[in-house]
């Protein structure tokens, strides 16, 4: 199984630098490592470029947006699985992507990575490092593979229920980003995934998904500002009109508030 990891940089060059050495320490052999670096003046592409021999492929220019260079980095892509680790996202141990391999292999009953051709999302745990260098769980419980299997898309309707930087995609269904969406485009993108994940099912009962216990990154705490999310929201807001109508999206948020509530 190929794995394609992709970071996005913009001006982070010391961020980029931990990123950069925990997948290079990887005792996995079969990564292809992607950088979008967004025309950084900081000496990320410097950084870059004397580490070439331990990247596989990276640009540098200017882009639209997050979700653009993230596009990016998905079109360059040519690996079995996509899996986005952002500048100061980091891999836990060098053994992570092994051992995360060979915990499925081995939930598929199988020594043989061609199982994993049945599968089209992978997905494992994280932890938030906080600024006083300690690991909190990320806020929301993950769905089970056969709850993840069963409601699908659906499963998005309540927001990332699985934090990106857990997420392991089949490259040929990954979806590129919307670019009208600035803030919440993970939930789009999670949703259409999952639509075609639906599709590809050979039958209604068909788990096409695998979790593993692995913590598989560690991301740091980001703050956002109460305008940012109040366009964050207005934005969700849009994303759940665009899939589930006007009244769906509606009725989706007073689900969501009513479970903050009770």
């Amino acid at each position: 199984m190929k794995l394609s990891i992709i970071t996005v940089v913009r001006n982070a060059k010391e961020l980029f630098s931990q990123t950069f050495e925990s997948v290079k320490n990887q005792t996995y052999q079969n990564i292809e490592y992607i950088v979008i670096d967004g025309n950084s003046t900081d000496g990320t592409k410097q950084l870059i470029e004397e580490n070439q021999e331990f990247i596989t492929t990276w640009i540098s220019e200017k882009d639209k947006s997050l979700y653009d260079a993230m596009n990016k980095g998905l079109k360059l892509s040519t690996g079995d699985f996509v899996w986005f680790l952002h500048a100061g996202d980091t891999i836990p141990t060098p053994q992570t992507v092994e051992d995360l391999i060979k915990s499925i292999l081995y939930k598929n009953k199988s020594e043989s990575q061609s199982e994993i051709e049945d599968i089209d999302f992978i997905y494992g745990k994280v932890k938030i490092k906080q600024l006083d260098n300690s690991f909190t769980d990320y806020h929301k419980i993950a769905p089970t593979e056969k709850e993840l299997a069963k409601k699908g898309y659906k499963n998005f309707l309540e927001g990332m229920v699985i934090c990106h930087q857990a997420m392991f995609v089949r490259r040929e269904i990954a979806p590129l980003y919307d670019l009208d969406f600035r803030l919440a485009g993970d939930i789009d993108w999670s949703i259409r995934l999952f639509k075609e994940i639906e599709k590809r099912k050979n039958n209604k009962q068909e788990v096409r998904v695998r979790q593993s216990e692995i913590i598989v990154a560690h991301f740091l705490a980001g703050g956002i500002s109460t305008s940012q999310k109040k366009k964050s929201l207005k934005e969700r807001f849009k994303i759940f009109q665009k899939h589930i109508g006007f009244v769906g999206a509606i009725w989706q948020h007073f689900v969501i508030f009513g479970k903050r509530i009770f």
